[in-house]
């Protein structure tokens, strides 16, 4: 099962697109319009059986969101970026411990999530407190501990073969 879709994906799509016809100052927002407007495909699924459940649809999902960082992160080395050390996650989907190993499994590098996954909330709520004295400014804020889970890439034979089933998967969206 397949899941091909989604934001990281359509935006790469369209960074690569808006390079050809001139949209480079347009920003993220008109990016994701021009590649709502004229993308043909926003999502799909397959391999669905009459014995897939809602649960394979869960991992397709998840695998997906993997698969778009993965040639995201590929899109940008390509563009001249330098090859990622390590990936930093936070927020919702990052609470899922099974993503974060896939995500270092498939892109062969280190993923630290923070213990706080809301960094948003955090971020605001330091701000706060330097602005009622609690810290004396950002510097030491940087100092406090945050403890980070680390999850390490652990070398798979079926990563190659993963990857191929994804750039197929998307090879069929895109046809």
């Amino acid at each position: 099962l397949m899941a091909v879709g989604g934001a990281a994906y359509l935006v790469s799509r369209a960074i690569k697109a808006s390079k050809v016809v001139g949209f480079e100052d347009l920003g993220m927002e008109a990016i994701y319009e021009f590649t709502v407007q004229d993308m043909p495909v926003t999502g799909l699924i397959t391999g669905l059986t009459l014995g897939t459940t809602a649960a394979h649809v869960a991992r397709a999902a998840l695998e997906a969101v993997a698969y778009q960082t993965h040639d995201l992160a590929e899109a940008m080395v390509e563009d001249g970026a330098a090859r990622l050390e390590t990936l930093r996650v936070d927020g919702g989907m990052a609470a899922n411990d099974w993503l974060c190993q896939f995500l270092a499994d498939l892109l062969d590098l280190p993923v630290e999530r923070p213990a706080m996954l809301e960094t948003t909330a955090l971020g605001a709520a330091l701000l706060a407190g330097i602005g009622i004295g609690l810290w004396d400014g950002p510097d030491a804020v940087a100092k406090l501990d945050r403890k980070l889970d680390r999850f390490e890439p652990h070398a798979s034979a079926d990563r190659r073969a993963s990857l191929e089933g994804w750039r197929k998967a998307l090879r069929q969206a895109l046809a």
